[in-house]
C-alpha cells in the first residue's frame, strides 16, 4: 500500500511526566568488582557481571529524560561515562496490538519501554533498551557486546554472537532505477550531510515470537524496541534515515494467520495478503514480519519496493529460541537481519552482487546475479550488513554493523527519491466522530467536554492544528464531532472526572487518545468510567537528606488486575511532595516504597469517589538505617470462568533464600497486599506464598526472589481447582521388560523441524475417556510428550509442572528434544493406530530424538543422546504405557520429566529415578513448590529396551497383551477421608507410608495380609500420596481428606 491511505490509529497518552527538553538522568553507576574492571580495560569479557539500579531504570522509563549519563563498562577502554540521548522507536502513546483468545487488547508500549543511544569514547555505537527492571545495551564495532541479564537476572557484560542464517530475497528482482543508482553511484557523495528522513514500520508479530519471549508482551515490545532501536541508528549514521515504529500487532494465541509448519520464507506471502486485506488502514512505508522459529533468515518481497502497494515488505526470524532466556546476546544477528531486510525493501543489493559497476563489493561467497567471483575465488573477510560474510565465520569472516559505502549512496538516492519517504498534505478538512459510553453500563456519557489537540514530540511533528472548534460537548446520544482536521496524530482530551479503558494507561493528571488521521472522517468511540484525580502526599517530620524519591504503589480491588504507580519527586528537608494520579472510582491500597525510609501508615486503604479530589498522606522519616526497604506481595485468585480478584487472608513468608525457616510471616489484608517493612536491602530474600491445595492450586510459581531496586509488588496468582480429577484415579504399575517393536506410521515433524516448541494437532480415531471426561483431540510435541483437550497452552520443557489449565498430559520424555540431523532417516515423531474396533491402539513414537542444551558461557547449542521411546493409548480401556526403545546417552546424562497429568499438578503423577534405577522408579506427585522429580538416562542409568511402564485406568478392565497384576488394583476408600482410610491391594509383608504434597513422610505402617487400615485423624484436609513399598517395586496412588 502506498503511505497515506486512510486509515485510524488508536493511541492513548503515556501515563509518565515526559521530562523537558533539557532533563538529564544521571544513573547512579553501574559497578564491577576491581578484578572484573581490570578484565574489561584489557578486553576481557568473562565473568563481567554488571550492577544496575533497577530504581533508576523505573525513574528513566516513567519520566524519560531527554538525555542520561551512565557509566559503561567498555571492553578495552574501561568503565567510563556516556551521555546517551532519548531514541524514541515508539511514538509515545501509540498502541500496540496484542491479539489474545479473548479479541484484541491494547497496550501503550512507551509506557514499558525507554530507548537512547550514545557513542563511546573509541567511537563504538551504544544502543540502550531499559524496561523498569531490565537494561538491553548493545556496543557495536568490528567487535560488538552486550549488557543483558542472564538466565538467573544478573545483568552480565558478553560478547554479541552472529547468526548463520541466509537472505532468499531474489537477487534478480532488481528493478531498472536500482541498476541505474548502482552503475551511476559516486565515491563523493556524502549522504550523511543531508536532513535526516523519517519512515514509519509497521511489525506484526506471530506467536511464535511471543512465546519465545516466554508469552511476556513487554519482554516482546523491548526485543523489538532493541532490534529497532540499533537498526534506526545504523540507518541515521550511515545515510541519515530515522525508524520509528507505526503500528505493532503481537499474537497471543496460537491461533495466527501463520501455519505452524511453515518457514519464514514462505511465511512472507501470509503476512502481505493478512496486512494487505486486514491492516489496510495502518500508515507505514514498510511492513516488516518478525517471527522465532529457529533462525532461518529473512527475505524482502521485493528491492527497491517501499513505497508500492504489496511489495513493501520483509519477514526475518529471529535466532533466538523459545527454550532460551529472550536475553541470550543473539542481537547482532538479529539486528543485521532486520538491517538488511529492510534495506532491500529501500533499494540495497547484496554486496556480492556483480551488478556493481567494479565488480562485488566483497568476495566472502560466490557472487550472485553473474559469475564474476566463483566459489573457487571466495575469501573469508568482515564484510558489511548486505554481504554474506557471516557465513564464513568458521574461517576468520564476520560482518561489521554498518553498510558498505556504496551501499549507502544508493539507500541515500533512492529513499530521497521514493515518492512516499517525503512531505505530507497540510489540509485541514477532516472531521472526528463518535459516541461517548459508560463502561458499566454502555449508556451514553451526556455533556462530557472533550478537547482536541495536534500530537507534537520529538520523533512525530508537522500535524496542522485544528481550524474548527477545538472544545466540544457530547449531546443527548453522547455523540460528538470535531471539524478542520488535517492530516496527521491528534490528541482527544477528556476532563478529569473519567478515565479510557484499559485502566493500566491511566493518566498522571488527564485522560487522552491520540489518532493517526489519513482520511476525511475519522471514527472514534470512548469507553470511560466516572474518574477522581486522587493526590498522594508526603509530609517529613524530621530532616530529611535530598536526593531519595518516593514510589506509591496502588493496587486496586473493583478493577480486574490493576497495580499501578507513581513516583514522588525527590524529598526536600522540611518540604511537603506530592503527585496527582486519575483514578477510576473504586476501592485501592496504596503503598509506599523508599529505601532508608519508614512511612506511617505502612499502607493505606482507601475509596475513590465523591466531589473533593482524594487526598493520601503519608508520614515520612528516616529508617535506622539507609539500608532497609519495604518488600510487597500481592495475591490473586482465579476462579473456574477466569475472572481474578484481590485474595485476602492467605499466607505469606519471607525467608533468607538459603533456608527455607521463615523469618517473617504475614497474611494478605482485604486488598490482597502483605508488606515487610524494613527489610535490610543488603541481603537475600525469598517470598513465599502458601496454597490451601483443597480448593486452589498454583497458577504461578510459589516463590519469588526479592531484588531490591525492583519495588514494584511480587504477584501471586491461585486457581480454583477443577473437580474431578482426571489423572490421580489411575494406578501405576511397573512393568518387567516387553519386546520392543517400532511402527511406520505417519511422520509429523522431522529433524530440526521436529522441536520442543512445536505442537502438532491430530485426531483420535476414538474417544480417549478419563475420569470426567473425554476428548478426541490430541497435540503431540517432539518434545516428548501429548496434550489430551482443548486447553490453550503453550510449550515448555517441565511440561508436568507447568502452572496453566490442563485437561491431560501424558509425557513419556519430556525434555528438550529435536530431531537429530545426524542420523538416516533424521529423528522424527510420528503415529499411527495399531488393532480393530474397539480394541485399537493408538501409538505415537519419537525416534532418533537428541536432547539440546544451550551452553550460555559460549552461546552454543550442544547435542547429546540419541532416544526412542513411545506412548500407548488403548480404546478399550484408556489404559497409557510409556514403552522404551534404544536410549542412548552420554555423560553427564538426560534428564526428563516421565509422568501423566489431569487438571493441574496436584492432580499428577511423575516417576523419579534419584535413588533408583529405570527398572523400580519412585513414584510421587508434582511438588508445587517448583522443584522437578526426574527421570535421568545416562551411562550409570540404562534403559532396558522394551521397558514399559503401565498406568492402569480407573474402573476399566485392562487389556491382556501386557502382564498386569494379579491381584485388585490399589485402592483407598472411603474418598475424601475423613478419619480413617482402608488401603486395598496390598500384600504381606509391604510398607504403606502417606506423604503430604512437600514430600514429607508423615505415616509408615507395615502390612499384614491383603489391606491396611491407617488412622488420618491427626492429618489436616489436603491432598496425601500413599506409597506401597516392596522388595519387587513401588506403587502409588492418592488420597485426599476433607472435613
Amino acid at each position: 500500500m502506498r503511505f497515506g491511505t486512510p486509515t485510524l490509529l488508536l493511541l492513548i497518552a503515556s501515563a509518565v511526566v515526559t521530562a523537558s527538553a533539557g532533563d538529564t538522568l544521571r544513573l547512579r553507576p553501574m559497578t564491577v568488582s576491581a578484578k572484573a574492571a581490570e578484565r574489561v580495560q584489557r578486553g576481557i569479557w568473562t565473568g563481567v557481571g554488571v550492577e544496575v539500579s533497577t530504581a533508576d531504570l523505573r525513574i528513566l522509563v516513567a519520566d524519560r529524560p531527554s538525555f542520561v549519563r551512565a557509566d559503561m563498562p567498555i571492553p578495552g577502554v574501561g568503565l567510563v561515562e556516556v551521555t546517551f540521548r532519548r531514541h524514541d522507536v515508539f511514538i509515545p502513546g501509540l498502541l500496540a496490538v496484542r491479539m489474545t483468545s479473548k479479541g484484541p487488547r491494547m497496550i501503550d508500549p512507551s509506557r514499558f519501554v525507554a530507548s537512547y543511544i550514545g557513542t563511546s569514547p573509541d567511537g563504538r555505537d551504544i544502543s540502550m533498551v531499559t524496561t523498569s527492571d531490565i537494561m538491553l545495551v548493545d556496543i557495536t564495532g568490528d567487535k560488538s557486546y552486550v549488557i543483558e541479564p542472564d538466565w538467573c537476572g544478573q545483568h552480565t557484560l558478553a560478547p554479541a554472537k552472529p547468526g548463520s542464517a541466509r537472505c532468499e530475497t531474489n537477487s534478480e528482482d532488481v528493478s531498472p532505477t536500482i541498476r541505474e543508482l548502482v552503475r551511476h553511484t559516486k565515491p563523493e557523495d556524502d549522504v550523511q550531510s543531508m536532513d535526516t528522513l523519517m519512515m514509519t514500520v509497521a511489525i506484526e508479530g506471530d506467536y511464535d515470537l511471543v512465546r519465545w519471549a516466554k508469552m511476556n508482551t513487554s519482554s516482546a515490545l523491548a526485543y523489538i524496541a532493541r532490534v529497532i532501536n540499533v537498526t534506526s541508528r545504523i540507518y541515521e549514521r550511515d545515510f541519515s534515515v530515522r525508524l520509528s515504529i507505526a503500528a505493532t500487532r503481537l499474537w497471543e494465541k496460537p491461533d495466527d494467520p501463520y501455519p505452524s509448519n511453515a518457514s519464514v520464507f514462505q511465511l512472507i506471502d501470509t503476512f502481505v495478503s493478512t496486512y494487505e486485506t486486514t491492516m489496510t488502514d495502518v500508515p507505514r512505508h514498510l511492513g516488516l514480519f518478525i517471527t522465532a522459529r529457529g533462525g532461518r533468515g529473512g527475505i524482502a518481497k521485493s528491492i527497491g519496493g517501499v513505497c508500492e502497494s504489496g511489495v513493501n515488505y520483509c519477514a526475518t526470524d529471529i535466532v533466538g529460541d523459545i527454550d532460551d532466556d529472550p536475553w541470550d546476546g543473539e542481537y547482532a544477528w538479529d539486528a543485521a537481519l532486520v538491517s538488511h531486510e529492510i534495506a532491500h525493501v529501500c533499494g540495497a543489493i547484496h554486496t556480492q552482487s556483480c551488478y556493481w559497476p567494479s565488480g562485488p563489493l566483497d568476495s566472502c561467497v560466490q557472487s550472485e546475479s553473474g559469475s564474476c567471483v566463483t566459489y573457487e575465488a571466495t575469501r573469508p573477510r568482515l564484510g558489511t550488513i548486505m554481504s554474506y560474510c557471516h557465513q564464513t565465520r568458521a574461517n576468520g569472516g564476520g560482518v561489521r554493523m554498518e553498510f558498505h559505502p556504496e551501499n549507502r549512496r544508493v539507500l541515500r538516492a533512492f529513499l530521497e527519491s521514493a515518492p512516499c519517504v517525503g512531505a505530507r498534505p497540510q489540509t485541514t478538512a477532516g472531521k472526528i466522530v463518535g459516541i461517548v459510553t459508560e463502561a458499566s453500563t454502555d449508556a451514553p456519557v451526556v455533556g462530557m467536554e472533550l478537547r482536541v489537540e495536534a500530537f507534537e514530540s520529538e520523533l512525530y511533528m508537522g500535524t496542522p492544528a485544528p481550524t474548527g472548534v477545538t472544545t466540544v460537548v457530547t449531546d443527548a446520544e453522547g455523540r460528538y464531532q470535531f471539524e478542520g482536521i488535517g492530516t496527521g496524530l491528534y490528541r482527544v482530551v477528556l476532563p478529569e472526572t473519567h478515565a479510557i479503558l484499559p485502566f493500566d494507561l491511566v493518566s498522571r493528571d488527564r485522560q487522552s487518545v491520540t489518532l493517526m488521521i489519513t482520511g476525511p472522517v475519522t471514527t472514534l468511540h470512548l469507553s470511560v468510567l466516572p474518574a477522581q484525580q486522587v493526590a498522594f502526599k508526603i509530609d517529613n517530620e524530621q530532616q530529611i537528606d535530598s536526593g531519595v524519591g518516593t514510589t506509591i504503589i496502588v493496587v486496586g480491588e473493583t478493577v480486574e488486575d490493576f497495580i499501578t504507580s507513581t513516583d514522588v519527586a525527590s524529598q526536600t528537608a522540611d518540604a511537603r511532595t506530592s503527585t496527582y494520579r486519575i483514578l477510576p472510582v473504586g476501592t485501592y491500597t496504596a503503598i509506599p516504597v523508599a529505601e532508608g525510609r519508614v512511612f506511617t501508615p505502612q499502607k493505606f486503604r482507601f475509596t475513590v469517589g465523591g466531589k473533593t479530589t482524594s487526598e493520601i498522606r503519608f508520614a515520612v522519616q528516616k529508617a535506622s538505617t539507609e539500608t532497609t526497604a519495604p518488600v510487597l506481595a500481592v495475591t490473586l485468585r482465579e476462579d473456574l470462568t477466569g475472572k481474578r480478584t484481590l485474595a485476602e487472608g492467605v499466607p505469606v513468608a519471607l525467608d533468607s533464600g538459603k533456608v527455607a525457616a521463615p523469618m517473617l510471616q504475614s497474611v494478605t489484608d482485604a486488598g490482597g497486599v502483605v508488606v515487610f517493612d524494613t527489610i535490610n536491602t543488603e541481603g537475600t530474600y525469598r517470598l513465599r506464598c502458601y496454597t490451601d491445595t483443597m480448593l486452589w492450586v498454583p497458577g504461578s510459581a510459589t516463590s519469588r526472589s526479592v531484588y531490591f531496586g525492583w519495588v514494584w509488588p511480587s504477584t501471586f496468582l491461585q486457581r480454583e481447582r477443577r473437580i474431578p480429577y482426571a489423572a490421580l484415579p489411575y494406578t501405576y504399575a511397573n512393568q518387567s521388560t516387553l519386546s520392543w517393536s517400532e511402527i511406520s506410521g505417519t511422520i509429523l515433524a522431522s529433524g530440526s523441524s521436529a522441536t520442543d516448541a512445536k505442537l502438532v494437532d491430530v485426531t483420535l480415531p476414538f474417544p480417549f475417556r478419563f475420569n470426567g471426561g473425554a476428548t478426541s483431540r490430541m497435540r503431540i510435541c517432539p518434545g516428548g510428550y501429548v496434550l489430551l483437550g482443548d486447553d490453550v497452552f503453550r510449550t515448555q520443557w517441565n511440561i508436568l509442572s507447568t502452572y496453566a489449565r490442563t485437561t491431560f498430559i501424558a509425557a513419556p520424555f519430556s525434555t528438550s528434544l529435536i530431531g537429530d540431523t545426524m542420523t538416516s532417516p533424521p529423528g522424527n515423531v510420528s503415529w499411527t493406530v495399531l488393532g480393530t474396533e474397539p480394541h485399537r491402539t493408538v501409538v505415537v513414537q519419537w525416534k532418533n530424538m537428541t536432547y539440546r542444551e544451550y551452553q550460555w558461557f559460549n552461546g552454543q547449542y550442544v547435542q547429546r543422546g540419541r532416544l526412542t521411546f513411545q506412548l500407548h493409548i488403548e480404546e478399550a480401556t484408556s489404559n497409557i504405557r510409556f514403552v522404551y526403545g534404544p536410549m542412548e546417552s552420554v555423560d553427564p546424562g538426560v534428564s526428563a520429566q516421565v509422568g501423566i497429568r489431569g487438571n493441574d499438578m496436584i492432580d499428577a503423577y511423575g516417576l523419579s529415578n534419584v535413588d533408583a534405577s529405570w527398572d523400580v522408579p519412585r513414584l510421587a506427585g508434582i511438588p508445587i513448590d517448583g522443584t522437578v522429580s526426574t527421570m535421568v538416562v545416562s551411562p550409570n542409568r540404562t534403559v532396558s529396551e522394551g521397558k514399559t511402564y503401565l498406568w492402569i485406568a480407573p474402573d476399566i478392565k485392562t487389556s491382556t497383551d501386557v502382564e498386569e497384576p494379579t491381584t485388585e488394583p490399589l485402592a483407598v476408600s472411603p474418598l475424601p477421608a475423613t478419619t480413617h482410610a482402608h488401603v486395598r491391594g496390598l500384600h504381606n509383608g509391604e510398607k504403606v507410608q502417606v506423604r503430604d504434597v512437600t514430600g514429607r513422610v508423615l505415616i509408615v505402617q507395615d502390612v499384614y495380609g491383603n489391606g491396611a487400615e491407617l488412622d488420618v485423624t491427626g492429618l489436616p484436609s489436603g491432598l496425601y500420596t500413599i506409597d506401597v513399598l516392596s522388595s519387587s517395586g513401588h506403587r502409588s496412588t492418592r488420597m485426599y481428606i476433607l472435613r
